[in-house]
């Protein structure tokens, strides 16, 4: 059951005093949260045809942003964040096709990789042996039209996995936190009995209710 949680009443009486009504609160169910958990779900599971997740987690944050002579950021702004885990490839010799299926299939739903940081760099690390462990390669990373998306190998000899807690990146505190799914206790242990040689995290997440 979705829950919400730090909701203090400082944050808001901050809110107040910014002349800031009910309505207008981050996190709102609002017309631009909806689109931001449609945009989001594009990128689920069935995007990739690599079958039902072994695990998913969701949260959805709105954070207070810093101003001062060192950073500017945005007064208010709220993230929407959902990650899944799924089986990769099931042997060595498929590892490289799987990186090249996922940076295809990430272009094919209009992303863009950032600067040197699309999955083409873990499938030349994989092919020449400068990396030969799954959990080391490097992610991928895209913007997808208004959604950050990364994929993000993993391996049964490293089952660590990126928590969800991570989700937004303003830094002046969380005003207001709804957890939907929180990852299962025994995600690494699953990761680590996993019959993969390489599995996938695949986290995607969107920003609403921006203000400056």
């Amino acid at each position: 059951m979705a829950r919400w949680a730090g909701v203090t009443g400082a944050a808001l009486l901050t809110l107040t005093a910014c002349g800031m009504s009910g309505a207008e609160r981050p996190g709102e169910d609002s017309a631009d949260r909806r689109a931001a958990t449609t945009s989001v779900e594009r990128f689920g599971p069935q995007a990739w045809g690599l079958g039902e997740p072994i695990a998913r987690a969701r949260k959805d944050v709105c954070q207070e942003g810093q101003r001062n002579w060192k950073v500017t950021e945005a007064r208010y702004a709220c993230t929407v964040g959902y990650s899944w885990v799924l089986d990769g490839a099931s042997g060595p010799d498929e590892v490289s096709a799987v990186l090249s299926t996922l940076h295809q299939t990430a272009r094919d739903l209009g992303c863009k990789a950032r600067p040197k940081s699309d999955l083409t760099r873990a499938q030349r690390y994989w092919r020449e042996e400068i990396q030969t462990e799954p959990a080391s390669l490097p992610s991928g990373r895209y913007e997808c039209e208004g959604v950050t998306l990364e994929l993000s190998p993993l391996g049964p000899e490293d089952p660590y996995v990126e928590p969800i807690s991570l989700v937004g990146s303003l830094t002046g505190g969380d005003v207001a936190t709804r957890v939907l799914d929180e990852f299962p206790d025994d995600l690494e242990r699953r990761v680590e009995s996993s019959a993969q040689v390489m599995l996938v995290q695949v986290s995607a997440t969107a920003t609403y209710d921006v203000q400056d």
